[in-house]
């Protein structure tokens, strides 16, 4: 096996702690999701679209954060 060969064997791990039923706007996206030990979340969107850009996507975005993470509390 060479070494760039290592991916074939990594099991990507899950995160259940999304709800299913909501989605992301579709002029956004998930850049980083990361769960510190503390139990605190690092999460980063982008707006995928620049002002004029595109007719029905260069809109304002509006994402749910207790629909998209339904279990977890907030934290101050």
């Amino acid at each position: 096996m060479q070494e760039g060969d290592n991916w074939l064997h990594f099991i990507p791990s899950t995160f259940s702690g999304i709800d299913s039923s909501y989605s992301l706007p579709d002029n956004t996206a998930l850049l980083t999701l990361q769960e510190f030990k503390n139990g605190k979340v690092l999460l980063r969107l982008a707006h995928l679209y620049e002002i004029g850009e595109d007719k029905n996507y260069s809109v304002t975005a509006s994402v749910e954060l207790k629909k998209l993470f339904p279990n977890k509390k907030q934290q101050r």
